[in-house]
């Protein structure tokens, strides 16, 4: 019933014209949250939207929008048939943390830039270790917080497991991170007299999908099954309490984290990202 005037870009003008057809003016400038963790939303330039739509949450805009409109299809175990039986199961349990670890290689962009001269990409175990490391220390640290008591459980109730959803375009990383960490004692790395649960054992569990991580550009040629097993990698990320990017930078794990406003964790730094800052943009001081 209304239209609303982007940013910029075609976008905006396609809408503006199609506004001015149905002969009503933009009422508000709507967030660009894909852009949002790298850009940063500042309120004040959203104050006119806020007036808008009473009860707008800068914070929570894009989690309430997508959370009313967006939902998987039974079909999804097409792709993946594990997704309703065990993988959203082991995210939904109320005495687990669970964290999305969001480790992109490059994999799949050096798959499509191979293979339009003929070539075939092999993994690269080394590189994708180095790669991994800093956010793999981030969620190692931040089990260590939680599991002293530096940080609150996310649902309030004593911990019982901690989950890592892998997510990540390449095969081997899976593999390699499920063999090192799935299985292990998490409290156990925790100094006894630091533990919040003394003596209780706390096991990690890594899960990840039978995604291929194929990259879905158009000169990929994807096919419906790349593009299914992205959308639901995608969804699955924001079904943690938390998410960790190797890189935060790629809107796809960024915009995850936001269809139901995660915390989202720059994993080079360990720094929880913040999203909307007060005051004035630095372009109009």
């Amino acid at each position: 019933k209304n239209c609303f005037r982007l940013a910029g870009g075609v976008g905006d003008r396609s809408l503006a014209r199609f506004g001015d057809r149905l002969g009503r003016k933009p009422f508000a400038r709507p967030p660009n949250y894909r852009e949002g963790h790298r850009t940063l939303l500042y309120r004040s330039s959203y104050q006119d939207l806020e007036v808008a739509l009473p009860g707008f949450q800068l914070e929570t805009g894009m989690a309430c929008s997508l959370g009313n409109v967006f939902h998987l299809s039974p079909s999804a175990s097409l792709f993946e048939p594990r997704l309703f039986s065990k993988i959203l199961p082991s995210l939904h349990e109320d005495d687990a943390i669970v964290m999305t670890l969001y480790i992109r290689t490059g994999q799949t962009d050096r798959v499509v830039t191979k293979k339009r001269v003929g070539e075939v990409a092999d993994e690269r175990p080394d590189l994708y270790r180095n790669i991994a490391k800093a956010t793999l220390d981030c969620a190692l640290s931040l089990e260590e917080q939680y599991l002293s008591g530096s940080l609150p459980e996310p649902n309030g109730l004593k911990i019982s497991q901690i989950t890592w959803m892998l997510i990540t375009d390449s095969q081997y990383m899976k593999q390699w991170v499920t063999e090192s960490f799935n299985g292990n004692d998490t409290n156990a790395r925790v100094p006894a007299e630091r533990q919040k649960w003394p003596s209780q054992e706390i096991r990690r569990v890594v899960v990840s999908t039978g995604s291929r991580g194929a990259h879905t550009m158009s000169r990929a040629s994807p096919s419906t099954a790349d593009f299914a097993d992205a959308m639901i990698d995608w969804y699955l990320i924001g079904e943690s309490d938390l998410v960790i990017a190797d890189n935060p930078g790629y809107s796809y794990g960024s915009t995850a984290a936001l269809r139901t406003a995660r915390p989202f964790y720059d994993g080079k730094k360990c720094a929880k990202s913040v999203l909307v800052r007060e005051g004035m943009p630095p372009d109009n001081h």
